[in-house]
């Protein structure tokens, strides 16, 4: 059972949403004089059979010739503001910084599992619900996991995405009125099912506080950051990354 199919782009398949927003990516680079293609990565993840997985090439429109590091900066402004994430932590003058992932409707099942302090189940759940979602998961209890993943993407947070009908993946299956249902209906209703719809926010503001602490705040899209003796200020328009470096007690 899938929920959606790869679409081919030039020489690859990704994902619809990954399409969409390269699609997107590309028209605003031209904006800007930057010409984008896609080309085969330099390392692959367990993410490229998902269709998840894109590297980059650029260049610019104009005549004169641009370094590799204003290429990567110019393509970290554009991208990640798009829901691109960046393999490298930092934007490096080397080829993997050229490398992205798109999480897309996986993003919240990632932001779950990271606040709950279970991180080391975060990368296996969201490769596990990609390959899930399009039919091409090779390992057990496809049908279990292919609904926790589905419960995540519409919006409910049932854990990591293990097989297991626990006590979580119950609740959220209730909450669905889907109890006394076959599995294999409740997943075929929750891959027809719309994602919830949460509240549009044009701004949203936050503080860390990190009192007694060195620092160094790098942020990038659309956050920005304001740093100060007792932490950092943030306030959000849109998509974007923050990377906090936490030294050690003053």
């Amino acid at each position: 059972m899938k929920r959606t199919e790869l679409v081919e782009f030039g020489d690859f398949k990704i994902t619809e949403d990954t399409n969409k927003a390269l699609r997107l990516l590309i028209k605003r680079a031209e904006n800007f004089g930057w010409l984008i293609d896609i080309c085969k990565p330099p390392i692959e993840t367990d993410l490229s059979a998902c269709g998840r997985e894109i590297c980059f090439e650029m260049k610019s429109r104009q005549d004169f010739e641009t370094s590799t590091q204003d290429q990567i900066n110019a393509l970290w402004g554009l991208a990640i503001p798009l829901g691109f994430t960046p393999y490298n932590r930092y934007p490096l003058d080397d080829s993997l910084s050229y490398m992205f992932h798109f999480f897309g409707c996986w993003q919240p099942l990632m932001d779950r599992i990271l606040a709950e302090g279970r991180g080391h189940l975060m990368w296996s759940s969201v490769v596990c619900a990609s390959l899930c979602d399009i039919g091409k998961w090779g390992g057990g209890k496809t049908l279990v996991r292919t609904i926790q993943a589905q419960l995540h993407r519409i919006g409910y947070n049932c854990g990591a995405i293990d097989g297991v009908v626990g006590s979580r993946t119950l609740r959220c299956i209730q909450a669905n009125n889907l109890q006394n249902t076959e599995l294999e209906n409740v997943a075929r209703v929750l891959c027809e099912r719309k994602k919830i719809k949460a509240p549009a926010n044009k701004s949203t503001k936050g503080f860390i506080s990190l009192p007694n602490r060195e620092f160094q705040v790098t942020c990038y899209g659309r956050v920005h950051t304001v740093k100060s003796n007792s932490g950092v200020s943030i306030e959000s328009s849109g998509g974007g990354r923050i990377i906090l470096d936490i030294g050690e007690l003053a």
